[in-house]
């Protein structure tokens, strides 16, 4: 009996002992993580939809903040418009060309931290218009019955009054005789059309329609 209680004392002593040692490689591990907060990047002052004409100059200045503490330092910039890359800068100054089809384009925004590999991503829309597009359109006959189109446009700031005398590569016929607008909504793309034609009564294109977008 005694030499069982005294297997039973070591037994109980042995798992003291490994049960300390456990305790203490825990306590141990458990000091050698080091976690550190990430100084993360916060982007503001990119408008989600934005409208701008051919031609035109797109312009965007964010505004980058930080979690902790305020630094751009190690910091890369992409922008890009439907997938293709128009600018590395930190703030995009992009002239939008004359030959891109009117339509909303899909943008993104990125922001690399080159320090920890970190991207921040901002989507927007950009609604590229034609140079015609929302204002006031006047047709008008000139003293060899030419046509001249003459557009004001509504955006705020507009002093000037542009003047074709075609639309692309179609030249406008002579006498002119009216302009008849189509506006509607296409709803399964959540966004709007807006076309007019130009009717005159003699010439290689009596008829012009447009696709203002």
């Amino acid at each position: 009996m005694k030499n069982r209680c005294q297997v039973f004392e070591k037994s109980i002593g042995l798992y003291i002992i490994v049960l300390i040692m456990l305790f203490y490689s825990c306590s141990e591990d458990k000091g050698n993580y080091d976690y550190k907060a990430v100084n993360e990047v916060i982007v503001t002052g990119v408008t989600k939809d934005t409208s701008v004409m051919r031609g035109e100059v797109l312009n965007i200045h964010p505004v980058i903040g930080r979690s902790l503490q305020a630094s751009e330092e190690g910091l890369e910039y992409s922008w890009s418009l439907a997938g293709k890359e128009i600018g590395t800068s930190r703030d995009l100054a992009y002239s939008v060309p004359e030959t891109l089809n009117v339509g909303k384009y899909d943008c993104r925004y990125v922001v690399t931290d080159t320090k920890n590999g970190m991207k921040y991503f901002v989507d927007f829309n950009v609604n590229v218009v034609s140079n015609f597009s929302w204002g006031y359109y006047f047709l008008c006959e000139e003293p060899d019955q030419s046509t001249v189109l003459s557009y004001f446009s509504s955006k705020e700031g507009t002093t000037e009054c542009l003047h074709a005398t075609k639309i692309g590569d179609y030249a406008l016929g002579k006498q002119p005789k009216a302009i008849i607008d189509h506006f509607g909504n296409i709803s399964s793309l959540n966004d709007y059309f807006y076309s007019f034609n130009i009717i005159t009564s003699q010439g290689d294109n009596p008829v012009i329609m447009t696709n203002n977008g």
